[in-house]
């Protein structure tokens, strides 16, 4: 099976998953899995029960799959990717301040 990289194949999948599913049930699906990683984390922080690196990056790959599926679905890709590269550099500005005092959060 050929990988499915580069941003117009994968956009090209996300559209053809929402012709057939629908918008609100992928957006549920996001939902869903969102909850699913949270109960993954919830059992690696509480130690309720071994979980494998494939578990865990299973549940994150379902979700940015999911996510880049919202962002077809709401048009607003470009715009997230500026609040990306916004909150990025407020981390690392935040960092670097820390960093001078000497303070943790």
């Amino acid at each position: 099976m050929k990988e499915i990289t580069d941003y117009e194949s994968r956009r090209k999948l996300y559209e053809k998953a929402l012709e057939k599913w629908g918008a609100d049930s992928q957006v549920d699906m996001l939902i869903e899995e969102m909850s699913e990683l949270t109960q993954v984390l919830l059992h690696i922080r509480r130690a309720n029960r071994d979980v494998t690196v494939e578990e865990l990056s299973d549940e994150i790959a379902d979700v940015e799959i999911m996510l880049e599926q919202v962002k077809v679905i709401t048009e607003c890709d470009y715009i997230v990717s500026l609040s990306f590269e916004k909150k990025l550099k407020k981390l690392k500005k935040y960092l670097k301040e820390e960093n001078q005092e000497g303070t943790k959060r």
